[in-house]
């Protein structure tokens, strides 16, 4: 474990400072467009099968005299009212606004909580309307136990994305250049391993032609220190050589 200073100049530190918040942004972003559309998509289809329901009952309606059968309209209503969206139907005499059934049968749409409404006229001569009121809780229900659903594969997913980067990060950057730098402070003149194609790959294997040109150059300096130490060698026992030559000639 790294301590708060050392994280914040770490590099796989700066490297997921980069890569968390852009996953973050661009998934969160996205699964909120998903979810919009979602929405939309269902909100559609709601509408879109309560009017069909309600267009298929007005129709049948329209075909039986259920002002005068309050009972036979009620039973017609069933279908509707069988709707888990809907919250009650109501058929109703024009002009008068007298209903005519309802379900509930005894408090019709009173002190429902509406959110949306659909108004068809009943029969060619128009003399009642059915009116149905539906919500959206299956809609919102839904798209909440989606939400749970995708929040958990998004932190599952994020989990996996900071493990596979860490081991990748590892892998590919952090061991190499460890080496790199345990042999930079240790001062040891050992080509480092793990060179490759990529620009870490270049900067150690540019450190290791290093150590080899140091190495050639002490070779040369050792070898130039040789031949000088032999020279004086040379110089000194000719010098040695001479004045004893010249003593005995005196």
């Amino acid at each position: 474990m790294l301590p708060s200073r050392q994280w914040r100049t770490n590099l796989f530190a700066k490297y997921l400072l980069v890569l968390v918040p852009v996953f973050l942004v661009l998934s969160g972003l996205g699964l909120w467009l998903l979810l919009q559309f979602e929405l939309k998509t269902k909100d559609e289809e709601l509408g879109a099968r309560i009017g069909n329901q309600t267009a298929r009952v007005a129709g049948v309606l329209g075909r039986h005299d259920v002002r005068a059968d309050t009972g036979l309209a009620r039973d017609l209503l069933s279908p509707l009212a069988a709707d888990r969206a809907v919250d009650c139907v109501e058929l109703r005499e024009v002009p008068s606004g007298r209903i005519i059934a309802a379900v509930p049968a005894d408090v019709a749409c009173t002190g429902q909580a509406r959110s949306r409404s659909i108004s068809l006229e009943v029969g060619d001569d128009g003399a009642a309307t059915l009116e149905v009121f539906f919500n959206e809780a299956e809609i919102v229900e839904a798209t909440r136990l989606r939400m749970k659903l995708m929040l958990t594969l998004l932190g599952v997913a994020f989990l996996v994305a900071v493990a596979s980067a860490s081991v990748g990060f590892r892998l590919i950057v952090g061991n190499r250049l460890a080496r790199l730098h345990a042999a930079i402070r240790a001062g040891e003149r050992t080509p480092v391993a793990g060179t490759s194609a990529d620009e870490l790959g270049e900067i150690i294997a540019a450190f290791n032609a290093m150590i080899q040109l140091e190495d050639r150059r002490e070779v040369a300096l050792r070898e130039s220190n040789q031949q000088l130490q032999e020279a004086k060698e040379a110089a000194e026992l000719a010098s040695v050589t001479k004045s004893q030559f010249l003593a005995t000639m005196s």
